[in-house]
């Protein structure tokens, strides 16, 4: 079976200019509310499903069902910086949409190349990520989806890194654990999660005094893992 590499997507492979807090302040500014994005991002603590991976999300599993939970949490961590509460549904609403105008996202200028270099030494490409329904759409609009033989979503499977069942699902009918890596800028997510279940881990953009194989950018992992390519 061929080698397979999973990817984590935020971060790693793309990106967005600004991320959920600051997205809710630009939302709250067009209303002429002040607000700062450290105000905001402790009261979104506990909002995403991803800070639960033990729980099963399988029952929002739904994009309209996933936004309206998402929402919510929006709402309160509105609320908790002192909007009302019907301003603060509206911009709820409204953050939806505005996540994922496609003109505030980007792919890293290495990504391509690396997932080209590697998918000519063998390697099969997969998206393994804690994101929101609409990631295979991302991936399409960035220009991915080409290298890619999978794009996985925690919204849509309903379970969150590290928790095992997404990293299974990931690579059912591709390889097994010991044919595949995972390369991810969070150590729990995409390197101590995986390693536990005995996929390799590869830490990606950052540093960590644990991960055993790190890499500053993904040029680098390419030129190690797929030499003269």
């Amino acid at each position: 079976m061929p080698r397979v590499m999973l990817w984590d997507f935020d971060r790693t492979l793309a990106y967005r200019d600004v991320g959920w807090s600051a997205t809710m302040v630009e939302l709250a500014a067009a209303e002429g509310v002040s607000l700062d994005p450290d105000d905001v991002r402790p009261h979104l603590a506990g909002a995403f499903p991803w800070d639960r991976p033990e729980a099963d999300h399988r029952s929002f599993r739904e994009a309209d069902a996933w936004w309206t939970r998402m929402s919510a949490g929006i709402a309160d961590a509105y609320r908790s910086c002192g909007l009302q509460d019907r301003l603060a549904d509206t911009l709820a609403t409204r953050f939806r949409a505005a996540y994922l105008n496609m003109e505030r996202w980007h792919v890293y200028g290495d990504t391509i190349p690396a997932l080209h270099a590697l998918k000519h030494a063998g390697w099969v490409h997969v998206i393994c990520s804690n994101h929101v329904p609409e990631l295979p759409q991302l991936v399409q609009s960035l220009g991915l989806a080409g290298c890619v033989k999978r794009v996985v979503s925690s919204a849509l499977l309903g379970w969150e890194k590290p928790n095992p069942a997404i990293y299974r699902a990931a690579i059912e009918g591709l390889a097994s654990p010991d044919e595949t890596w995972m390369a991810g800028d969070n150590y729990e997510a995409d390197v101590a999660g995986p390693e536990r279940l005995g996929i390799r881990g590869i830490l990606v953009r950052r540093e960590h005094p644990d991960a055993v194989v790190q890499y500053c950018d993904l040029a680098t992992l390419a030129e190690s893992l797929a030499p003269n390519t």
